[in-house]
């Protein structure tokens, strides 16, 4: 019991498109052992079948005269070799494990299942291994999206689009009149905005503050910063 896997090797031999030939050397390959065993009393190798013209004539529904042809045809391509005995012929098939990927079950598994209603699976194992990482992309997508994102960057960029350019300018030249520091720190000018309530240009005008009163406010606290320096 079992099935057979037809190779697509077959399609270059020459005979393919002779539907005999093609049909003699199939049904060949389905009564062929798949195993070494014996059959009554006659050792048989793997790949090996006994017949007779008469029996392969009743199960082709061929003529006697179609069927050696096809049985000339096989031997002459190297398909198929003859062990005639008195009662039956012998016939070997030479590409059995080239030709044919032969897959059997177990006679036990096979009736289990019919009882049962299970089937085996056959698929493939690399539509099993595309499946597995399928699975491992969408999870990993999924962490990506659960991620939290990170933080905001806060640069002179940053500062612009949240307040205006004119802003930055003002708070910068605040910065280095400061002078603790050498280098500007647009975290701390952050802060400073948001102290002297700065608002925001990407926020709607709910606030009472008037944004050209607090840039004269800044203009006033950089003239007194830097008379005080002097």
């Amino acid at each position: 019991m079992g099935y057979v896997k037809l190779n697509r090797n077959l399609l270059r031999w020459e005979w393919f498109g002779n539907d005999n030939a093609l049909l003699v050397l199939v049904r060949l390959t389905l009564k062929a052992a798949w195993r070494d065993t014996q059959y009554q009393g006659v050792a048989l190798k793997r790949g090996q079948v006994i017949t007779t013209l008469q029996e392969i004539v009743d199960e082709s529904q061929l003529t006697k005269q179609q069927v050696r042809t096809a049985l000339e045809r096989l031997e002459a391509t190297h398909k198929i070799t003859r062990t005639p005995t008195k009662k039956f012929s012998i016939i070997t098939l030479l590409d059995y494990d080239c030709f044919f990927e032969n897959n059997t079950q177990n006679s036990t598994q096979i009736t289990h299942e019919q009882h049962t209603g299970q089937h085996t699976d056959n698929t493939p194992s690399l539509l099993k291994e595309k499946s597995k990482k399928k699975e491992e992309v969408r999870r990993e997508e999924g962490a990506r999206a659960r991620e939290p994102a990170p933080p905001q960057t806060i640069d002179r960029a940053y500062l612009v689009r949240e307040y205006g350019e004119k802003a930055v300018i003002l708070y910068e030249q605040k910065f280095r009149s400061w002078g603790k520091i050498p280098e500007i720190s647009y975290p701390m000018l952050l802060g400073w905005m948001v102290k002297d309530e700065i608002p925001a240009i990407t926020e709607a005008p709910n606030s009472s503050i008037d944004p050209a009163d607090v840039m004269e406010e800044l203009r006033k606290q950089y003239s007194e910063e830097g008379q005080n320096a002097d």
